[in-house]
């Protein structure tokens, strides 16, 4: 946004008497559904393969329980994700590591030549997509005004420093 279009913006807010919080509402609406996205990307990677078992099992003339792996190996990898990527994320950064390991394993598991090779693929997969788990609450934490959501900032960090004082 230029400088005078923030200037505008914020003379129409003034004169309306919006605070700096109602006026972010419309950006914090918009992160609520991206992050409520991205929380419901792992439930959903389990979901829409369900009804797919039988055609996979028929694809990759492989048994049912050998298919029913898949599921297995997703499971597992959303919940060892979930304690891998949280501390890797706060170190590493959020963003990239979710865009890139989630689309490109999704690729590779569209790819994947055999059944075997799909169990694994769908292993990084959950890996990469647990970052959708654990990074909401801390971008939600730090992009929104403590005013707007009480509480949210004693959550991280600000607490250990009240337990300290």
């Amino acid at each position: 946004m230029s400088a005078r279009v923030g200037d505008e913006v914020g003379r129409v807010a003034a004169v309306l008497g919006l605070t700096d919080v109602e006026r972010r509402a419309p950006r914090t609406a918009t992160l609520a559904i991206i992050l409520g996205a991205l929380v419901a990307f792992g439930p959903l990677s389990i979901d829409m393969c369900l009804p797919a078992l039988p055609a996979m099992a028929a694809q990759f003339h492989a048994g049912a329980s050998v298919v029913q792996l898949t599921l297995t190996s997703c499971v597992f990898g959303l919940g060892l994700g979930q304690l891998v990527v949280g501390p890797l994320s706060d170190t590493l950064g959020r963003r990239s590591p979710l865009l890139v390991g989630y689309t490109v394993f999704s690729v590779v598991c569209a790819l994947a030549p055999s059944v075997t090779a799909l169990v694994a693929f769908r292993l990084l997969q959950a890996l990469s997509g647990s970052a959708g788990l654990v990074s909401p609450e801390p971008w939600s934490a730090t992009c929104t005004p403590a005013a707007r959501w009480p509480g949210s900032s004693r959550r991280f960090g600000s607490r250990r420093a009240e337990n300290n004082a």
